[in-house]
């Protein structure tokens, strides 16, 4: 039987990686051993290894630029921000990450006035500026997706073009089913998207009432049916 590996082993080898990627500019690894470097230290040891707000703000950095990672939320729930009091709460990068999770212009257009010296003085996020806000309004078009009611799967292109503020919104859906983050079709003609699928958005009590919501019409509908057959029953028993 092979010995378990203790948890200390993994948080070293993590930190190791996170050190090498830093130092490669490898955005997208370095998120990934952050991630798991976190996961597997207890907080108190990061803080004795390097300062916790430094790792909040790289990893932050790092989930925003990499290509492809829209996980705000698994970003967001890690332990280091609710150490000491929830302190880092307090940091611009949560203000931004949280932005980018909620989807939001309110937030976002909060966030980028608020801590606009702090984002410019950050060289990545000034070269990837645009790259960001693209994936800033995949996060608005998976957050409007989700609140759709379960009838209203085709949207037309105007009506969301009012919601997301980008020029060419077919680019941006074709990028958003590209990266997974939306299934559905175009219809050019007509100027319509319709979705079958939205990649997974972060539960917090207003979304799991949304979902409530929608299992509890679910049964209600079933249930409609149910009776409906029941009443048919004596008749299609009669009728054979």
């Amino acid at each position: 039987m092979t010995p378990e590996v203790p948890a200390k082993v993994f948080s070293y080898y993590h930190f190791a990686q996170m050190r090498l990627y830093q130092s490669t500019m490898d955005a997208s690894s370095f998120y990934e051993a952050a991630v798991n470097y976190v996961r597997f230290t207890p907080v108190a040891e990061i803080a004795d290894r390097i300062s916790l707000e430094d790792l909040a703000t790289n990893l932050g950095i790092a989930a925003l630029v990499a290509p492809g990672e829209y996980n705000f939320g698994e970003a967001l729930e890690l332990d280091i921000w609710s150490a000491d009091g929830g302190k880092l709460k307090n940091l611009w990068m949560y203000e931004l990450l949280y932005a980018f999770r909620e989807g939001k212009y309110d937030y976002y257009d909060a966030c980028m006035k608020k801590y606009e010296k702090e984002i410019k003085a950050v060289k990545q996020l000034v070269e990837k500026k645009t790259e960001i806000y693209e994936k800033f309004c995949c996060c608005v078009l998976m957050e409007f997706a989700f609140q759709q009611p379960k009838n209203k799967r085709r949207i037309v292109f105007e009506e969301l073009a009012k919601q997301i503020r980008v020029d060419d919104i077919e680019t941006l859906l074709i990028n958003a089913m590209c990266a997974d983050l939306i299934k559905g079709s175009m219809d050019g003609v007509q100027g319509t998207f319709a979705y079958t699928w939205v990649r997974p958005r972060y539960l917090d009590a207003s979304r799991l009432d949304i979902l409530k919501e929608r299992v509890t019409g679910w049964c209600d509908q079933t249930s409609a049916v149910l009776s409906q057959v029941e009443e048919l029953t004596p008749e299609l028993l009669v009728s054979v």
